[in-house]
Order: C-alpha cells, then structure tokens, then sequence
C-alpha cells in the first residue's frame, strides 16, 4: 500500500509524516484506528500515534510491536497502549461528549481564547462542520477527519483506550461453531430452497 505525501510547501524536514487513515467496520461505522499501516515494505505510524509518541519524547523506531495478525500492546520504555488486531487502536467511544476541546477559527481571530485556553495544550488545526470531509463514526453520526484524528489522539492520551480480552477470539470462534453445527442439524430436515436460503443468511451475517 502507498500514501500520497503533502505538498512539499507543508513538508518540514525535521519532522516525521503520519497517516490519517480511518477504516470503517462491516457495517460501515468506524471505530478503530490503525496505528501502523504498512508501506513500501515499512511500517506508516499514524498522525495520532506521532504525536503521542512525541510527547513521551520516543521515536516511532523504538515501538516493540506484537505479531501483526493478534491483539497485544504497543510498547516503549515507560509507555505502553493496548491494540487490536493488526495494530489497530479501539476508539473511546464511551462518553456522550468529546474527549477533547474544539474552538472555532472566528474565537480564534476574535480575540476571545486567551494564553491560558492554548498553553500547554496539543493544538490539532483542521476542518469541521460543512467545510470537510464527513465520515461515519459509530454512535455519534458524521464527523470529520480532523475530529476523528482528535479523538484518536485523545484516546491515546488518555492512557486507557478500550481493548478486547485475550480470549475475545476464542469465544467468537466457539459462537461460530456453535451456530454451524445447529446448521448441519436443521438443513437437512428442511426443503433445498429453505436450507439454501439459510445458508445464505448465515454466510452474509
């Protein structure tokens, strides 16, 4: 997989580039980051990771990383956060509001946000509302890039993003079976239309 890098004019040297990357689910609601993306034969750490990993003062190549295909951790000296499979970060979607605070550009040049609203404070710029992109963000409708990537690095920050057990697989591996082997049981009592037709929901849901 290849990534088509900003315009030079927004390329600064000394700084690493990070992907904005947000892959939806099956159904098509996104609730997880991939924090690393491979590419031309490398790993691609996402903007939302850069900056965590900045503010620990770590670099990208000192992550230890687990097999890609199972959940584990992302790992550095003295930090540490959980991920799904493939390196992927599970959103905190558990609050009903936003994890973070968003200032709209007209309070910026007003004059209305002082020192103390910015200091000390890790700055996203982007877009939002009807001037951007719009993406489908489980439980909470439409947002944007730039908030998705908020949230993402809000959840990082936090320390304690959500995680699946280490036995998540198995029960969702015992499930299946479970329902294929009813499967087996009803088929062959029902009609060659109806067991077809059964197979077929099964197989799609």
């Amino acid at each position: 997989e290849s990534f088509l890098p900003p315009a030079k004019i927004f390329q600064f040297p000394p700084l690493p580039l990070g992907h904005l990357q947000f892959n939806p689910d099956s159904d098509g609601q996104i609730r997880r980051q991939p924090l690393l993306l491979p590419s031309e034969g490398k790993l691609l750490p996402s903007l939302p990771l850069l900056l965590s990993l900045q503010l620990q003062g770590t670099q990208p190549t000192e992550l230890q990383l687990p097999p890609a295909g199972l959940p584990g951790e992302l790992k550095t000296n003295g930090w540490q956060v959980a991920i799904d499979r493939d390196y992927q970060l599970l959103l905190d979607l558990s609050g009903r509001g936003r994890p973070y605070l968003q200032y709209s550009v007209n309070q910026l040049l007003s004059g209305e946000l002082d020192d103390q609203n910015l200091s000390e404070k890790l700055i996203l710029l982007g877009s939002s509302e009807n001037f951007a992109d719009r993406q489908p963000l489980a439980t909470r409708g439409m947002v944007s890039t730039s908030e998705l990537t908020a949230l993402a690095t809000a959840t990082l920050l936090a320390g304690n993003p959500p995680s699946r057990p280490v036995w998540g697989w198995q029960l969702e591996t015992l499930i299946l079976g479970y329902f294929l082997g009813l499967l087996l049981l009803l088929i062959p009592r029902l009609s060659t239309r109806a067991g077809v037709l059964t197979l077929c929901l099964f197989f799609t849901t």
